[in-house]
């Protein structure tokens, strides 16, 4: 009987062994029981970004050349966004790549990259542009050491290029956040400067010149003899 059993008992650990998966036995997953990311049956979808491009505008900027002896500015374009801000705009003066290449090969220059832009704000319709320039230690630089041709370049620079900038009528330039002396081509300044104040750097503007009337020697008639 021992043996009966024993062998029955073998029997039945062998068929169970048999109805248990294995490494070597593939088991069926149901579908639906996967995650969207595994399932081959689910589309997936893409999403997109509803995020605006930014929009580019065109301005017009002024760099300075030379019309004989006479210095004149130059319109240039640069593409700016056009939700950029008064500062940003103006800032595309004193930043790097301008004049480019061509522009420098045709003698036109930029003092205004003699400085940095700190501020610009408009109040009503003046555009008050703060500046400074620095030293190579890092120092502020004290305006009186500047040329008057540097200042008057840069201020009719400025002038020419706010003129396109809508509602700017007038600047006021400052240094360092102080008024300073601005150097025009006119005999009366209030310290906002406008380009009626540079007119010779338009370059359509004809400087007369008064010439004096011819002088005559009268050569005394010699007496009758």
């Amino acid at each position: 009987m021992r043996r009966v059993g024993a062998l029955i008992l073998g029997l039945v650990v062998i068929l169970a062994s048999c109805a248990l998966p294995t490494d070597e036995t593939a088991v069926g997953i149901d579908p639906e029981t996967l995650p969207d990311s595994l399932r081959t049956d689910v589309a997936s979808t893409t999403t997109t970004s509803m995020r605006p491009t930014p929009i580019a505008t065109t301005l017009e900027y002024f760099l300075i050349g030379s019309q004989g002896e006479r210095r004149v500015v130059v319109a240039v374009e640069r593409e700016v966004e056009n939700s950029a801000s008064m500062f940003e705009r103006l800032a595309v003066l004193f930043g790097e790549g301008i004049p480019t290449e061509e522009e420098a090969e045709n003698s036109w220059f930029n003092p205004a990259g003699e400085f940095t832009l700190t501020r610009a704000t408009r109040d009503q319709s003046v555009l008050i542009i703060d500046i400074v320039a620095i030293n190579e230690d890092g120092t502020i630089a004290d305006p009186i050491d500047f040329d008057n041709n540097v200042l008057r370049d840069t201020a009719a620079q400025l002038v020419y290029t706010t003129s396109r900038f809508e509602e700017v009528s007038s600047i006021r330039l400052l240094y360092d956040g102080n008024s300073i002396q601005v150097p025009t081509q006119t005999d009366d300044s209030d310290g906002l400067l406008q380009t009626s104040d540079y007119p010779q750097y338009d370059p359509e503007f004809e400087i007369t010149t008064t010439t004096a009337p011819p002088t005559t020697t009268e050569v005394p008639e010699e007496p009758a003899g």
